[in-house]
């Protein structure tokens, strides 16, 4: 019998599904560095992101192992209730109950108020970058609205935050008050392995990566609008799903009315076992985000050695800026003069800034240095503590 501590996660989202990225990405990332540490659950749902259908090759309503690490459960839309989760709950009497978001009906808040009811365990919410000013200011009155209530009526008291870097550490305190508990644990890499890749940088036309989804927190109309700047050879590929039919038919248009030396190749989601070759296909990563807690698809740029053009509020801002690529201010022309000065380069220089790209994910996503945080973050307290 395990006498590990359990870990039950409860999230909108979990493997097999994708269309998430990050989220998806770093529970996945941390059951399978730490699983040999703590016992794992997850309790979701069962359809992916922005889908209607359920997730292929899954069961619904029972437990199901996942790769010998850990324990799911798919929860269809019909039993996303009060009840289910209560009663899923109780009967997995966690150590540790980990809620992924803050803003979810089922997978946040019905947590939260049986963790307020059992008084049982210890509750960390990981935000995932949801209390960053440029998320809020998505659906902006109903999110406001449910903070105040939350603070008010003292929903999270005693809860402990996962903060993935010192930014978003930040922006928790702003939200909630100095005196929330905020313990930081950086997001796990997904490569155990470094890829062995060096980028062909002889291509005389030059080839741009973006892997994001198509919305405004992203950012990708800056990209398209800065590439309708420049008049050299272009390709750019960019991969990932979208939600909001307005903001992708607005980047569509943008991307129709560019110039014939500028070829988008729009790509749609692509899964997790087809990413590492589109990485390897391409020279320069581009990314115009408003904010990431951490940003997956940066780590993978760098591990895969491609220098990243990107926005300025990443918690990559001090490794990469200079040395592996540019981290930019939102303005049009500041990624296109980046973009231009990489061009111009030499392949020997273009070369040196891959290295100091792999140097970077080397240095800054080394499993163990990162497993501490999450040994904090899980700590079980006891009566004399």
């Amino acid at each position: 019998m395990s006498h590990k501590p359990l870990v039950v996660i409860v999230a909108d989202w979990f493997d097999p599904a994708f269309r998430a990225g990050g989220p998806v990405r770093s529970v996945v990332n941390l059951i399978d560095n730490m699983h040999e540490e703590y016992d794992f659950k997850i309790i979701c749902g069962s359809v992916d992101y922005g889908e209607t259908s359920e997730l292929k090759e899954i069961h619904t309503e029972v437990w199901t192992d996942w790769q010998s690490k850990a324990e799911v459960y798919y929860m269809s839309s019909r039993k996303q209730r009060r009840k289910h989760i209560f009663r899923l709950l109780d009967e997995c009497d966690p150590d540790i109950l980990y809620v992924q978001g803050i803003f979810s009906k089922t997978f946040s808040i019905l947590p939260l108020i049986w963790w307020k009811q059992a008084k049982r365990g210890r509750l960390v919410v990981a935000p995932r970058g949801m209390l960053y000013a440029s998320a809020l200011q998505i659906k902006k009155l109903k999110k406001r609205l449910f903070l105040f209530v939350t603070k008010t009526m003292g929903w999270y008291n005693h809860v402990v935050w996962h903060s993935t870097n010192k930014q978003e550490t930040n922006e928790i305190k702003s939200e909630l008050g100095f005196k929330a508990e905020i313990i930081e644990a950086m997001n796990f890499p997904v490569w155990r392995k470094w890829p062995e890749h060096e980028p062909d940088f002889s291509s005389d036309s030059l080839k741009l990566l973006c892997v994001s989804r198509i919305s405004d927190e992203k950012n990708p109309v800056l990209l398209i609008n800065a590439l309708s700047k420049l008049n050299i050879p272009i390709e750019l590929s960019i991969a990932g799903d979208y939600s909001n039919e307005d903001y992708f038919k607005k980047f569509m248009d943008k991307v129709n009315a560019l110039p014939n030396h500028i070829r988008v190749h729009y790509l749609g989601s692509v899964p997790q076992e087809e990413i590492s070759d589109l990485y390897k296909k391409n020279q320069l990563f581009v990314l115009p985000t408003k904010g990431e807690n951490f940003g997956h698809a940066i780590a993978d740029a760098l591990i895969h050695g491609l220098p990243c053009v990107i926005g300025e509020n990443t918690p990559w801002t001090d490794s990469v800026n200079g040395k592996a690529g540019w981290c930019l201010p939102m303005q049009e022309e500041a990624f296109a003069n980046a973009i231009l000065l990489f061009h111009g380069m030499s392949a020997q220089e273009k070369q040196k800034m891959s290295d100091a790209a792999q140097y970077v994910a080397v240095n800054k996503l080394d499993a163990e240095k990162i497993k501490p945080g999450y040994r904090k973050l899980f700590k079980i307290e006891t009566e004399d503590e």
